[in-house]
């Protein structure tokens, strides 16, 4: 598999929020720290910092945007928890 790599930009779906907030997403297996990303965006991320386990990038531009509201209570959340 191709290891993701610093200053490369890659179009990625964001999974689900970090614990600062940030976006997740998943590489190759790692997980993906997006700041300012949305649940359910595609977006194309420029890697910042490439670690072992995980990478860290920001959003260059929203390929996709977000499928529907982000609020809570919407039948589209599909019962995601916090702190997974």
């Amino acid at each position: 598999t191709m290891a993701a790599k610093k200053n490369e930009r890659y179009p990625l779906r964001i999974q689900g929020y970090g614990s600062a907030g940030e976006g997740v997403a998943r590489l190759e297996g790692q997980a993906v720290f997006v700041k300012g990303a949305l649940r359910g965006e595609l977006c194309q991320v420029h890697l910042l910092k490439v670690g072992k386990t995980a990478a860290w990038g920001k959003v260059d531009q929203v390929l996709e945007p977000s499928p529907g509201p982000t609020a809570p209570g919407t039948p589209s959340a599909g019962g995601a928890s916090c702190g997974t």
